[in-house]
Formats: structure tokens, C-alpha cells, sequence
């Protein structure tokens, strides 16, 4: 995943990888682990973003994986060269 090192591979990221990368990470350590936030107030609701403007449903279901864990990992591992790679060529129809 890291063919230079961590600091190098994160330096070269693209903006948008790196930022997804650092706020899923704290989405999930803030509110997960600090029982701060339920995940059933983060996933993505329709009715609850268009009627009762809960419009925060928009970004959090991108960012929160679930509990750190061993999922949240490969989530993690997986994301980011699958991501800098799509973000670095400019071609966003990729991910379609």
C-alpha cells in the first residue's frame, strides 16, 4: 500500500484522498469510540434530509465505516490507493 513509506504516500496523495482518509478516520474515533453519536443518526435517510433537514446525512454516510476494528482497516487500506488513484488521473467517472 505504502511502496515509499507512510510520509511520502501521504504527501503525493491527492487533497481529496488524503482529507477523506484523516476525516473518516476521526468521524469514526469521535463518535463511534466516544459514544458521542449512534450510527443510526449518521446513515443516509431520504425523508430525514429532505423533510426534517438533517442535511449532515449528505457527508457522514461517505465518511463513518463503522467501528475501528478490522474492517475499519481493510476499509481503510483500500480506500486510499483505489481513491488517490481515481483522484490523481482527474477521471471521476471512473468510480461509476
Amino acid at each position: 500500500v505504502f511502496p515509499r513509506g507512510p510520509q511520502s504516500s501521504a504527501s503525493g496523495a491527492p487533497a481529496v484522498t488524503f482529507s477523506w482518509c484523516i476525516d473518516s478516520i476521526k468521524c469514526c474515533l469521535f463518535f463511534q469510540q466516544l459514544e458521542l453519536i449512534t450510527p443510526f443518526q449518521l446513515y443516509f435517510n431520504p425523508e430525514l434530509i429532505f423533510k426534517h433537514f438533517q442535511v449532515w446525512r449528505l457527508i457522514t454516510n461517505y465518511l463513518f465505516f463503522g467501528p475501528v476494528g478490522f474492517n475499519f482497516l481493510f476499509n481503510m487500506i483500500f480506500l486510499y490507493p483505489s481513491s488517490s488513484l481515481v483522484f490523481s488521473l482527474g477521471n471521476f467517472l471512473a468510480c461509476l
